[in-house]
């Protein structure tokens, strides 16, 4: 069973949907062990307490730029969503946060570094993306 991320389908269609949309939603991109492996390795850093908390939203959200383990993941899915965006992408910056049942993350504009992102969810299954 491997950690590297799954390859996306060669569609030309998801680049088309993004330039149209905005966004695209792509499952299966992180296979569920390296997804859990990251997960439990934020989890195990916010127990720690060696993550950033931010209360500007209301509750205490743990967080971290720049982690070494998050960094890696993000090379490692550049190709990807360059693919997916149909853009040549440069890595910028690393961000995690750990988010709890109730907490919200109210529409916001990052900074310009963060011209395109990847969101990903490590760990429950949403309701809508």
């Amino acid at each position: 069973m491997s950690n590297a991320p799954h390859p996306v389908p060669h569609d030309a269609a998801v680049a088309g949907l993004f330039a149209q949309q905005g966004y695209v939603v792509i499952t299966g991109l992180l296979p569920a062990p390296r997804a859990a492996m990251v997960r439990d390795h934020l989890l195990q850093r916010a127990q720690a307490g060696t993550m950033t908390t931010d209360t500007s939203l209301g509750t205490p959200i743990p967080g971290i730029y720049g982690d070494a383990l998050v960094d890696n993941l993000m090379n490692a899915l550049l190709p990807a969503v360059s693919y997916c965006t149909g853009l040549a992408l440069y890595p910028t910056y690393s961000y995690a946060r750990i988010y709890k049942a109730g907490d919200k993350l109210p529409p916001h504009r990052d900074r310009r570094a963060c011209e395109i992102s990847l969101s990903l969810n490590l760990g429950q299954q949403p309701d809508t993306p």
